[in-house]
């Protein structure tokens, strides 16, 4: 009984934020097959990939979780702040507006796809909407 217990809880803590983005209510992006969850606080945020993938590429997934920042929260990522790994970053925000938390629920749909020329990634934003219930 005491292990199903534990398991229990530590299921139930996989889509959860670090503690310093407890009580931030998370908004959900999708960035071509990958989708996160992320969190903002001031010039901060954190994104859970919650989706399976096997074996991600690290520099697509890299490049998806920046994506899915930028789509999150409308701030750019500042450069060499993310840190973090396949299923979880931290990183850094350039905003032009102070805000304690994230500005409201959003659902955000973006493809991104390598550039003709292989220098860069080009990318559209198919859907962002806001919905009720945010901060």
């Amino acid at each position: 009984m005491k292990r199903a217990l534990f398991v229990c809880l530590i299921v139930m803590g996989c889509n959860q934020p670090s503690l310093d983005f407890a009580g931030v209510d998370p908004v959900k992006v999708t960035v071509d097959q990958s989708t996160f969850l992320v969190w903002r606080l001031e010039d901060r945020a954190e994104a859970l990939r919650t989706n399976v993938e096997w074996a991600p590429n690290w520099e697509h997934t890299y490049v998806r979780f920046a994506q899915a920042f930028q789509a999150a929260t409308g701030c750019k990522v500042r450069p060499r702040t993310m840190e973090g790994d396949q299923s979880v970053m931290q990183a850094r925000l350039d905003c032009p507006f102070p805000t304690r938390a994230n500005p409201g629920r959003q659902t955000s749909t973006m493809s991104c796809y390598v550039n003709s020329f292989g220098d860069g990634f080009d990318c559209d934003i198919r859907q962002s909407r806001a919905t009720p219930g945010g901060p």
